[in-house]
């Protein structure tokens, strides 16, 4: 299909993100410039950062998009030593593995968590915009379809090849072809395909037996290993291998040291955990979950009963709303349950703004989830704000907000068919709220620590008391930080 009709699909999306009505074009025009091979996997914030565009906007307008067919989305497994994603990746969060996935490059099991090895990427919908047609071309537009968009990694792994590369081929289907390579006894030999996401490692021995040239089958499924060596000759060595999958290859051989080979976090590059601190904006699964727009139109997707994702570090808001008892009884219900509806509407839009979610309400009370503890806060003072403009236009009902803030592992699950959080944190969270007075936030020592969180409370003309207390279905007393508005 024509650019035309991308074009009037990407006008819809920004129309129902509400969207200022200029990033449409702007939008499209920085797509359709983009080299093909990173159409394949877009990231909105990059892109907003880009634009000098508000990130929640553009996130809203990705998953607007993909509502409506124009952009198809995956939820990607990276890599946090290289960077690299997995493929096939899983369209749905029921796809993503709930314990951990493998990396063929680095040879390691990654733990699967929302956080940061979950990533969630956006393609324009190749009915609508042809994407890449061939990512073999070339070695760096082949590494360049596999990474992750906001990794800081590609050029390095891209240069560690080159240096130790021993032979690179790219097979049609059905097409066989050999590496050559002269071994080295202190080296060991890891045949790579991305496009199968599969790897064997080669070790040398003086001792190995001659084996001839080394057949290696693959498939859809990755390497033939069955009757593959694991040791070979210290001698010139032939590797023949034949693509019997249905689509292209590329197949690549890399030499690494003995005792790096299976540790790529300690090969001179320096690979470790502390590397995903350098990754740059990207929609982490945890990020996404905590999109107001898409708990709006994805929350009643089918989900695996069994779901269990695991997050490392979520940030929950726990409201409830004073004097709504005795509002039933003044007004009458009708009244009563318009006031409690509109008061919902306030926190719903303060929540968004804030790159937050409402998980669910319960009452008059509601339950909200964040990605860091900053975000959780600016929007408790903005409810706080927000409704005592609402309670002063709704006079003589007084209502009042009482807020409480935990931080903490979580683990998503299905909770009748939405996506809801599970564990301890929340169950603190709730305690926390439940110590609040109206037009109080109670934090937890974990949000207190967090980033700029006591200033901004103070910045903010709140008074902070620190108290010690026991929290209901918790063995060991905790520290709860009580601000009260001055």
């Amino acid at each position: 299909m024509s650019n035309q009709q991308f074009r009037e699909k990407l006008d819809r999306a920004a129309v129902l993100a509400d969207a200022p009505p200029d990033l449409s074009k702007i939008l499209n025009d920085t797509i359709l410039n983009l080299p093909p091979v990173k159409r394949v996997r877009l990231n909105p914030l990059t892109i907003a950062n880009k634009l000098d565009a508000d990130p929640i906007i553009m996130l809203d307008l990705f998953i607007q998009g993909a509502r409506i067919g124009l952009f198809d989305w995956s939820w990607d497994l990276i890599c946090p030593l290289c960077g690299f994603t997995t493929r096939p990746a899983a369209q749905s969060i029921n796809d993503t593995p709930q314990d951990k996935f493998h990396c063929a490059l680095c040879n390691i099991d990654a733990p699967t968590v929302m956080d940061d090895t979950i990533e969630v990427s956006f393609s324009p919908n190749p009915e609508l915009l042809v994407g890449i047609e061939d990512h073999h071309v070339d070695k760096d537009t082949y590494l360049a379809y596999y990474a992750s968009q906001a990794s800081p990694f590609i050029n390095s792994i891209s240069k560690m090849i080159d240096e130790n590369g021993k032979g690179s081929v790219r097979l049609e289907p059905g097409e066989s072809r050999t590496i050559v390579f002269e071994p080295n006894q202190d080296k060991q030999y890891r045949l790579v395909c991305l496009d199968t996401h599969d790897s064997v490692t080669f070790e040398i021995d003086i001792n190995a037996p001659e084996s001839g040239l080394v057949v290696i089958n693959q498939n859809i499924s990755g390497f033939q290993k069955d009757d593959l060596p694991k040791q070979l000759p210290l001698k010139q060595t032939g590797l023949k291998l034949v693509n019997q999958a249905k689509h292209t290859v590329l197949n690549q051989l890399i030499e690494f040291t003995c005792q790096n080979a299976d540790k790529f976090n300690e090969d001179p590059l320096g690979v470790s955990q502390e590397r995903l601190k350098s990754f740059g904006p990207r929609v982490t699964g945890k990020l996404l979950l905590n999109n107001q727009t898409f708990r709006d139109h994805y929350g009643i997707q089918k989900l695996d009963p069994d779901l269990s994702l695991k997050i490392r570090d979520l940030t929950l808001l726990f409201t409830d709303l004073k004097g709504s008892t005795e509002l039933y009884d003044r007004t009458g219900d009708i009244e009563a349950y318009r006031l409690v509806r509109d008061h919902f509407l306030v926190l719903k839009d303060v929540v968004h703004r804030h790159s937050g979610a409402i998980v669910k309400t319960m009452g008059d009370a509601i339950m909200a989830t964040f990605s860091n503890p900053q975000d959780g806060v600016r929007a408790s003072i903005d409810m706080l704000k927000g409704l005592a403009e609402y309670a002063n236009s709704v006079k003589p009902h007084e209502i009042g907000l009482k807020i409480g803030l935990h931080s903490g592992p979580a683990l998503t699950v299905n909770a009748g068919g939405h996506i809801d959080f599970f564990g301890q944190t929340v169950n603190i969270a709730a305690r926390v709220q439940g110590l609040a007075s109206a037009g109080e936030i109670c934090v937890s020592e974990n949000v207190e620590k967090g980033d700029g969180v006591h200033n901004l409370l103070l910045e903010n003309q709140f008074i902070p008391n620190r108290e010690e207390v026991t929290l209901k279905g918790v063995s060991e007393k905790n520290i709860i930080h009580r601000y009260a508005q001055n």
